[in-house]
């Protein structure tokens, strides 16, 4: 099951990486925007409490 998943996950990541040139990910720690080109913006640190966490 687990990688069925995965592999479902790197194909959603790789459509959406061609139609919008990005990916919202969580890298080392921080919330970052990774972009077809390779290039990283970060854009926020995650908080210390990895509680619940809710997206918009």
């Amino acid at each position: 099951m687990r990688s069925i998943a995965y592999k479902g996950f790197r194909k959603a990541e790789k459509r959406t990486l061609e139609v919008l040139g990005y990916n919202v990910v969580v890298q080392d720690g921080w919330i970052v925007k990774k972009y077809i080109d390779s290039r990283i913006e970060k854009i926020e640190k995650m908080p210390e409490n990895r509680g619940r966490l809710v997206l918009d």
